[in-house]
């Protein structure tokens, strides 16, 4: 959407660091460097305040959420649909 459109490419813009890897195992993500909603979040407010621990608590939490999830499912149908993200 952005690169088809130039109005939105004129606005101020962040571009994130390529130093961020996405940690949602249960996602099928398009791109290897792609990131999840909040990790991108994260990773804009950490660019911008210049403090690279910051809002970990948030990262914490989503990981926390990742985990039960996989326990939800089961680790049978976990490994089923995502052995490529185990590492």
């Amino acid at each position: 959407m952005y690169y088809l459109n130039p109005v939105l490419q004129a606005l101020p813009a962040v571009t994130l660091s390529d130093t961020y890897t996405s940690t949602y195992t249960i996602r099928k993500t398009p791109g290897k460097g792609a990131l999840s909603t909040i990790e991108a979040t994260v990773a804009f407010l950490r660019e911008v305040s210049q403090m690279p621990a910051a809002h970990q608590n948030c990262l914490d939490a989503f990981g926390k959420m990742i985990n039960a999830q996989i326990e939800a499912m089961g680790k049978e149908t976990f490994i089923k649909n995502y052995s490529d993200r185990i590492q």
